[in-house]
Order: C-alpha cells, then structure tokens, then sequence
C-alpha cells in the first residue's frame, strides 16, 4: 500500500519508480505541446467545416421551399433538415473529440510544469535586472492556470469538467441553436406544404 508521499509523486514515475530525467520531460513536453495545439486547431476548423455545412444546407432548404413550396415533390425538401440535425450531432462529438484530446495534452504539460516549479515562484541567479516584472504575480504561470488546476483532484476531474466550458461550450450553443431554427423552420415549412397541397 502507498504512503501519502508516494501517491503525491507516482502519477509521473516510471513503473520501477525512477524520476525521468529533464531531457526526457522537455521531450514529453514539446510532443504534447504540439499536441495539443494540433487538436485546437482540428477542433476550430471542424466546427468552421461543419458550420459552413449546416448554413448552407439551412440556405438551400430555405431557398428551395421559397421557390418550390406550391409543387408537390417539395415534401422532398424535408430531408434536408433532417440531415442538418444528424450533421449538427456529428459536429458536436467531432468537436468533443479534438477538445478532449486538447485537454488531456494539457494536463500532461501542467504535469511537467509542476515538476519544473512552474506554477508557483522561481528564483534565477542569472537574473541582471534588479527590477521585478509584475511583482504582485504569485506564479511563473499565468495565476489563472495554476489556480484553475489546483480546484481539481484529479485530471479526469479537470478535463470532464471543462468539457463544457470555454471554446467547446461555446461551439456547442451554436449547433444547439442552428438544431433549435432548423426545428421551427421545418415545422412551418410542414404547415405550409400541408395547407397548400392538403385539401
């Protein structure tokens, strides 16, 4: 059974218990750096991707019933909702997977960023200048990070709870509201190809 000091340092200790060495950590420190920036950048341009999709899929439908409300085959055009819906879906868990994939690179870096005493004060004999910048600053990291991490326990904790936060939350709320005027668009539209062909 672990001790409390044990449990502390194990998360980065190799299986025979060895501290990795500085090499090693930047190493692992530049790979989930690029990382993560790859998967913010996947995340952005599926949501752009999928955005561009859905309005002009919710243009051609809405042009279509403009033009074509009085022929009957424009039933036909109720299909195109229903794709925007599934692909809205499809963009919302495209989107989770490249922000979770961000977040758990994230957590990787804050690791390493503890082990190197990044977030809290550093000293450097090599400092020339006698002036401190930003002297009110408690971390070496932006004061934000580092207390936003220490609120969690674990790094399941941090990444489930963020999942629903920040750039990821945002995107979200904008499917959910393209899903929500595709929903009133098709319902009228029904209305109005049924008064027109239903006698």
């Amino acid at each position: 059974m672990k001790t409390e000091q044990e449990s502390t340092v194990s998360w980065l200790s190799s299986v025979n218990g060895e501290e990795p060495s500085e090499e090693v950590l930047l190493k692992i420190y530049d790979t989930h750096e690029n990382d993560r920036n790859a998967a913010l950048d996947l995340h952005y341009s599926n949501r752009n991707y999928y955005m561009t999709l859905v309005s002009a899929l919710l243009a051609i439908f809405a042009g279509g019933m403009l033009q074509f409300y009085r022929e009957i085959s424009s039933f036909i055009l109720l299909a195109i909702p229903i794709t925007v819906l599934a692909l809205s879906e499809l963009a919302k868990k495209s989107m989770d997977r490249y922000y979770q994939r961000f977040l758990e690179a994230t957590v990787i870096l804050a690791k390493i960023e503890h082990l190197f005493g990044l977030d809290g004060p550093i000293r450097s004999k090599k400092l020339k200048s006698t002036k401190i910048l930003w002297s009110k600053d408690k971390h070496f990291v932006l004061e934000r990070w580092a207390t936003d991490r220490a609120k969690c326990n674990s790094s399941e904790q941090f990444i489930s709870e963020r999942m629903s936060m920040g750039d990821n939350r945002y995107a979200h709320w904008v499917f959910s509201l393209m899903e929500v005027v595709t929903i009133i668009l098709s319902l009228v539209s029904l209305v109005i190809l049924l008064r027109t062909h239903v006698n």
